[in-house]
């Protein structure tokens, strides 16, 4: 082998940094950008704790159980 083999091989191995950085920073995008999209089109539920039944009284939601256990 002669040196430009061995350097080009050097080369081959490494890869840049930004193909870590995109390895690292693709899911958590797209996590946050799934996140924003279900809460703006109001997917799922409504887990709060208390909900309004009149204007001076609140419940507690008896679905709240499922955030946790379904």
């Amino acid at each position: 082998m002669n040196k430009s083999s061995i350097k080009e091989k050097r080369r081959r191995k490494s890869s840049p940094f930004w193909f870590y950085l995109v390895l690292i920073l693709f899911p958590i995008i797209f996590f946050v950008v799934l996140e924003i999209c279900l809460r703006l089109f109001n997917y799922g539920r409504n887990d709060e704790t208390w909900i309004q039944v009149t204007e001076t009284k609140q419940m507690l939601n008896p679905d709240v159980s499922g955030r946790y256990f379904y």
